[in-house]
């Protein structure tokens, strides 16, 4: 089990905590900068605060591959440690700590694909759960003051895909989760941050579809492969 989870915002740390409670996951402060640059310089911090721990620096692909963060990865921490990291297995050793990358996101799924998601991030465990009719219901069950509460994930669904072709006629891409996320907040009329939003709409949701949803993420980040001598 690892030490600590480093993230990259707010959002990927609400949902790290929702299932994974048992983890240590640093929130970022305020005005510290977000994204994944900002979570790698954070994790190579970490490697010195934290001695011989195990680091798990949860990222999102967004539109690169994994050999290509990876790459990213090893440049910013060896920048932050004056040496490069020694790769072994699915560890960078730092020393006395290692760091190990896990990527969030859903790039698989047929779903987000026909919707016309290229780019793939935490946000998509999200989006899948707003699509489900029970977690759906769940939420807008628990809000006293949204504007539009959808029968059917599927009427949700059909208004946000029409949302985005119009707003792809006048240039703007839809193109990820974040941004029909974006869509279904100002839809249904939530006006709290993303981050409230995403940790509503995981403690509503019915435990078999969290499990159905998050459980092979949950077992990415939890799960340790071991750093032979």
């Amino acid at each position: 089990m690892p030490s600590a989870v480093v993230v990259e915002g707010h959002i990927d740390r609400t949902v790290v905590k929702a299932i994974c409670p048992d983890l240590h996951t640093p929130e970022p402060e305020e005005d510290e900068p977000q994204g994944r640059e900002a979570a790698i310089r954070r994790a190579a911090i970490a490697t010195k605060l934290l001695g011989q721990d195990r680091i798990v620096l949860l990222l999102d692909p967004n539109g690169y591959s994994r050999d290509e963060i990876e790459k990213e990865v090893l440049s910013i921490i060896s920048q932050h440690l004056n040496h490069e990291p020694r790769r072994k297995g699915a560890w960078c050793l730092c020393e006395q700590s290692a760091i190990r990358i896990v990527l969030a996101g859903l790039p698989s799924d047929n779903d987000l694909r026909a919707l016309g998601c290229s780019r793939f991030m935490i946000d998509d465990y999200l989006l899948k759960l707003c699509l489900t009719d029970e977690a759906l219901s769940a939420f807008c069950r628990g809000e006293s003051q949204v504007a539009y509460r959808p029968q059917k994930a599927s009427e949700l669904e059909s208004i946000i895909g029409r949302l985005a072709v119009e707003l792809g006629k006048a240039g703007i891409s839809v193109d990820s989760s974040k941004r029909y996320l974006d869509l279904i907040r100002a839809t249904i009329g939530f006006a709290a941050s993303r981050a409230r939003f995403a940790e509503l709409l995981i403690s509503r949701s019915p435990q078999h579809l969290l499990s159905q949803m998050f459980g092979a993420l949950r077992n990415d980040i939890a799960t340790d492969p071991p750093i032979d001598p």
